[in-house]
C-alpha cells in the first residue's frame, strides 16, 4: 500500500486535514482515523462489508484505549466519549446513539461529496457531519466487532484529560446553534419519574439522617434525624407501587396474548426497567448539573449529600457493568472530576455563543419515550451532543 503525506502550510485543524485527504483520495470509500490511533489487522475487512447496502453512508467500529498502564488510561478505556458501547446499532437523530467519531469511520465518497465535506469547526465536526448525513436520509451503522477495533492513545495526564473534557463540552453550544432541532432530551414518563424521585429521595433521607448523627450538635438535631428516618422507608415503599402498577397493567396484555410469563417474572422485569430509568436520570443530572449542585451545596449542605448519592448510583452501576481495571475509589474520583470539567466547559461554550439553550433540556413526558432507552447502547452515559476527540 502506498501512502501519501499531505501537508498544510499552516495549521487549519482536523476538519481541514480530513477534507484535504478525502479530496486527494481516488477510491469510493474513505477511511478516517486520528493520527494517534492504531488499527487491528482486520479493521477494514470487518467494516467494509457493512457498506454493501447503498443507503449506508458510514460505518464505525469500536474504539478502545491504546495505553492502559495508568489508572486514567484504564478509565478512558471504558468511559471515553469515543467508546460507543459493545452492542451493534443504527445511528439515529432521535436515538440513543446520534453520531460516530472520525477516529474510526468509513464513509462513502458520494456521501462526503454531497455534504461538501466536514464543516470548519474546531471541535465536534464529526458530530455535525453525522447529523447532516442522517438529515439527508443516509444511514450510519456502528459495529463494535473485536476484529474491527481501533486503539486510541488518550491523554493520561489529569490536567490534559480535564482540559479535553472542557473542550468537548464547549462544542455543545456551537452544535446547538447549527442544529437547533437536536436538543438534549430529558425523559420524564410519569410512573418511571415518580419511582426514581421516591427512590433517590428515600435514599437521600437515609444518607442525610446518618450524617446528622455524626456532626457536632447532633443531639439537638435528633428530632430532624428521626423525621428523616421515618420518611425514608415510606418513600422507598411508595416507590415500589409504581412498577407494581405497570406490571399489573401489562399482566392483562400478557394473559390476552397467552404468553408464558408469571406475575412475578413480569414484576421483576418491570422493576429492572424502572431501575434502568433511574440510572439514566441520575446520569443526566450528574453529567450536566454536578458543578451547579456542588456550588449550591456551599449554601445548602444537604445538596452535597445529594451529589454524593447521585454519583454513587452512577459510579456503582458503571463499575459493575463496565468492569474497569482500576479501583472503585479511583473510578469514582475520575468520574466526579470529569463531570465537573464537562459542566464547566458547557458553561464556557454557552457564554461564548451567547446562548443558554444547551443548559436546558427538552422534557418528554410520554411513556413512549421509554422506547428510547430500550435500545440504548451498552454505554449509557453520553449526551447526544458529547463531542469526540
Amino acid at each position: 500500500m502506498r501512502l501519501h503525506c499531505l501537508r498544510h502550510a499552516r495549521r487549519q485543524g482536523a476538519a481541514a486535514a480530513r477534507n484535504s485527504g478525502a479530496a486527494a483520495a481516488r477510491y469510493e470509500l474513505l477511511a478516517f482515523l486520528d493520527d494517534d490511533c492504531v488499527v487491528t489487522p482486520g479493521w477494514l475487512t470487518t467494516l467494509v462489508p457493512l457498506l454493501a447496502e447503498t443507503q449506508v453512508a458510514a460505518v464505525g467500529g469500536q474504539i478502545r484505549a491504546y495505553e492502559t498502564g495508568s489508572s486514567l488510561g484504564r478509565y478512558e478505556d471504558v468511559r471515553s466519549s469515543l467508546f460507543m458501547g459493545l452492542q451493534p446499532q443504527e445511528v439515529r437523530l432521535s436515538g440513543p446513539l446520534t453520531y460516530l467519531p472520525t477516529a474510526c469511520l468509513l464513509v462513502r465518497r458520494e456521501a462526503w461529496q454531497a455534504l461538501g465535506g466536514f464543516a470548519s469547526l474546531t471541535c465536534g465536526e464529526d458530530v455535525d457531519f453525522c447529523y447532516r448525513l442522517l438529515a439527508q436520509g443516509w444511514r450510519i451503522r456502528y459495529w463494535p466487532a473485536p476484529e474491527g477495533t481501533v486503539y486510541h492513545d488518550y491523554r493520561t495526564r489529569l490536567v490534559a484529560f480535564l482540559g479535553t473534557r472542557v473542550r468537548y463540552a464547549s462544542a455543545e453550544a456551537v452544535l446547538q446553534q447549527l442544529h437547533p432541532s437536536q436538543r438534549r432530551v430529558l425523559l420524564l414518563p410519569p410512573l418511571e419519574a415518580s419511582f426514581a424521585a421516591l427512590t433517590v429521595g428515600g435514599l437521600w433521607q437515609l444518607l442525610t439522617a446518618s450524617l446528622i448523627g455524626r456532626f457536632p450538635g447532633a443531639r439537638s438535631r435528633q428530632p430532624q434525624r428521626r423525621r428523616r428516618l421515618a420518611r425514608a422507608p415510606l418513600a422507598l415503599l411508595l416507590a415500589l407501587l409504581f412498577p407494581g402498577l405497570s406490571a399489573w397493567r401489562r399482566l392483562r396484555l400478557v394473559h390476552l396474548a397467552h404468553l408464558p410469563l408469571t406475575a412475578w417474572q413480569l414484576w421483576r422485569a418491570t422493576l429492572r426497567s424502572y431501575l434502568a430509568y433511574t440510572y439514566h436520570l441520575c446520569r443526566h443530572l450528574t453529567r450536566y448539573y454536578t458543578l451547579a449542585l456542588l456550588v449550591a451545596g456551599l449554601l445548602l449542605p444537604p445538596l452535597l449529600a445529594l451529589v454524593g448519592l447521585l454519583q454513587a448510583i452512577v459510579v456503582g452501576v458503571d463499575y459493575v457493568r463496565l468492569r474497569p481495571r482500576l479501583s472503585l475509589p479511583a473510578f469514582a474520583l475520575y468520574s466526579l472530576l470529569e463531570d465537573c470539567a464537562y459542566a464547566l466547559g458547557l458553561l464556557c461554550g454557552c457564554w461564548r455563543q451567547r446562548t443558554w439553550r444547551p443548559l436546558l433540556a427538552v422534557i418528554q413526558w410520554n411513556n413512549a419515550a421509554m422506547n428510547h432507552l430500550a435500545h440504548a447502547p451498552a454505554d449509557l452515559r453520553q449526551s447526544p451532543l458529547v463531542t469526540p476527540d
